[in-house]
């Protein structure tokens, strides 16, 4: 994970985790002080099955999507639920 100064006092957050698993995980809902951007790139099976497991945690807002032949872009907004 990499932190980096953000526009207006933010943080920018870089990490990369990968699903082993076909089915999300039993994690339940999270806290979270506010709302986060989440933006996910590569693989559409990939990000799908990110998106999925999100949505087990958090509430979960899609804000755009844009897909090619061979990737998908996502822009998320989350919050605790």
């Amino acid at each position: 994970m990499a932190l980096e100064p953000g526009p207006h006092g933010k943080t920018t957050v870089w990490c990369t985790t990968v699903v082993a698993a076909d089915q999300p995980g039993t994690t339940g809902p999270m806290g979270l002080d506010g709302t986060v951007d989440v933006g996910l790139q590569g693989g559409p099976r990939a990000v799908d099955r990110v998106v999925a497991a999100l949505s087990h945690a958090f509430v979960v807002e899609d804000r755009g999507t844009v897909a090619g032949d061979q990737e998908k872009e996502v822009d998320l907004l989350i919050r605790a639920g």
